[in-house]
């Protein structure tokens, strides 16, 4: 629900407000701090590019070369995947922050083994290694150390093994520590596949999911945890500010989740489970999303009770975890924040049950004195506000305007929430909103549900994703920084792209050119970016090839 906006309401409508919500809800909202959003430009913000570098972080080994290219700061991210956990509200976990604590599978066998194998990711580093123990069971809560070894480099997505003397039929733990390099992490499936097995974070046992492995009996591997999807990973050693900070880098962080649809991750059990979270067009159809990712999945909408409970958990936990790290600049409120509409111009969203009752909520609370005053605006005849029908097609009426406003405002309002959770645990790091996209052609503006004004009033500032392409003839970059910073807070473009159009690349396009570094970087610098993070240092995507590591712009940038 609107949270953010029934605070106000409770005080003035109070029977209305206290019938929207529910208990979690009513939960929430009295651990609220009062609205104190802080305006200008803050004692942080020293001087335009302070902060530049790219747009995303990666292994230490590329982290080393873009400070060599002159990069002192990057991009990081962390989004919320809902797990299973049926200890946690709604049944769904959230993922736990990377953390030097050891990992570690408690398993029991009926026959002798010699060796164990877990399934751990280097996230395509080649720098990454940890050590290992095993432990068999002494006495009751006693364990005694039975081998231990060291894997000094780890492939990425692999099975290193542990072999050891043979062991006798028992109950036994292998633990990984000591991280050394880039990352890594251990694959992990959802609890209710394998429950006859306990994982741990350190001490603190994990209620969503068992580590994937391998054992070997009788001379060949086999399957003690099989991998499948869907799974997830268990990070082991520092976080990445940490790793940044040996660097003497820091970075933004973008956390909370997305709702754009060509990102869709949620997993499919979840959107199965939780029908209410579909975003529905204007013909009651699902938006079919996740193409970047490979898949077909139905997309999320913004504010279904499942979403915003589970992100808000996540978004606490890393405060918690990272609220100390100096290398944390500030937070990234969510991932790129839009309608479907924008990316099916055809098919307006969203038209869900929950949608729809946040309209006709708002129309009651905030847009109209009585049904009367409502039915005169709109030419209209309903009974009650949950009578109402919202538009299903653009108009020029004044139906459709108050629909076009409730999104804009519903949209601040899920930028509202990611802030507030963010500020009970870490009051005093900014946080920005995440913005990209057009909003100067066509319907685009009303599309996204973007309107900068509502976004500076929930944040401290704007962090933003643009991307121009070829020769910019229409000013692009100029025009929408310009209608930023007329809101006097900061601004600053981490993920700022461009794109050359070549049919032939990846996508249509490939990345910076020299000359697309020089004027980007420069009017970013004139118009006072605090941070600039050129998209990207390495790899691509679907929609283009936006590395720009061994191409002339390198070098461009290193002269920059």
């Amino acid at each position: 629900m609107y949270t953010a906006l029934l605070v106000v309401l409770s005080a003035v409508v109070p029977g209305v407000s206290e019938a929207l919500l529910t208990e979690t809800e009513q939960s929430w909202i009295e651990a609220m701090p009062d609205f104190a959003l802080r305006t200008e430009y803050h004692p942080e913000v020293r001087r335009p590019l302070q902060y530049r570098g790219f747009s995303f972080g990666g292994p230490r080994e590329e982290l080393k070369a873009m400070r060599d290219a002159g990069a002192n700061a990057v991009g990081e991210g962390a989004t919320w995947h809902p797990v299973r956990d049926p200890k946690a509200p709604f049944g769904l976990g959230i993922e736990r922050p990377a953390s030097d604590e050891p990992l570690t599978l408690e398993f029991e066998t009926d026959f002798a083994f010699d060796g164990f194998a877990p399934a751990l990711a280097t996230y395509q580093s080649t720098d990454s290694g940890c050590s290992w123990t095993l432990y068999g069971a002494a006495s009751p809560g006693e364990w005694q150390e039975l081998a231990a070894g060291t894997w000094e480099i780890v492939e990425d997505n692999s099975y290193p093994e542990a072999r050891f003397e043979e062991q006798p039929p028992g109950t036994y733990r292998f633990t990984i520590h000591s991280a050394t390099g880039s990352h890594i992490s251990w694959w992990t499936q959802p609890i209710e596949a394998f429950s006859d097995f306990r994982a741990f974070q350190g001490d603190d046992e994990l209620s969503h999911g068992r580590f994937e492995c391998r054992i070997r009996r009788d001379g060949a591997w086999e399957p003690l945890v099989p991998s499948d999807e869907p799974h997830f990973p268990v990070n082991l050693g520092p976080s990445g500010f940490e790793r940044l900070a040996q660097l003497s880098m820091v970075a933004s962080h973008q956390v909370g989740n997305w709702n754009n649809p060509g990102f869709t991750y949620y997993p499919e059990w979840f959107l199965e489970e939780h029908p209410e979270v579909l975003v529905l067009d204007h013909e009651g159809e699902p938006i079919m999303g996740g193409g970047m990712f490979a898949r077909e999945v139905p997309s999320p909408n913004i504010a279904s009770d499942v979403i915003v409970d589970g992100t808000r958990r996540y978004l606490q936990a890393h405060a918690e975890a990272y609220r100390d790290m100096p290398s944390l600049l500030y937070y990234v409120l969510g991932g790129e924040s839009l309608y479907a509409t924008y990316s099916y111009p055809d098919r307006w969203t969203d038209y869900s049950q929950n949608a729809l009752a946040h309209f006709r909520a708002w129309l009651g609370a905030r847009r109209y004195d009585d049904i009367n005053a409502l039915n005169e605006a709109w030419g209209t005849d309903f009974a009650h506000f949950d009578d109402v029908e919202p538009p299903r097609s653009p108009d020029t009426d004044q139906r459709w305007l108050d629909w076009l406003d409730h999104r804009f405002e519903a949209m601040g309002e899920r930028i509202g929430w990611h802030y507030q959770a963010l500020r009970e645990v870490d009051p005093d790091r900014m946080g920005f909103t995440c913005n990209h996209g057009s909003l100067y052609h066509g319907t685009k503006y009303a599309a996204m549900g973007a309107r900068i004004e509502i976004y500076a009033s929930q944040s401290d500032g704007f962090e933003t994703g643009q991307i121009m392409i070829d020769g910019d003839p229409e000013y692009y970059n100029l025009l929408y920084v310009d209608s930023l910073l007329s809101m006097g807070k900061p601004y600053a473009p981490v993920r700022l792209a461009y794109k050359k159009s070549n049919p032939e690349a990846r996508g249509g396009g490939t990345s910076y050119t020299p000359e697309a570094v020089r004027r980007y970087g420069y009017e970013s610098l004139g118009a006072g970016a605090w941070q600039l993070g050129f998209i990207q240092w390495s790899g691509s995507l679907p929609d283009g090839e936006w590395g720009v590591v061994g191409t002339p712009a390198e070098d461009a940038i290193r002269e920059f």
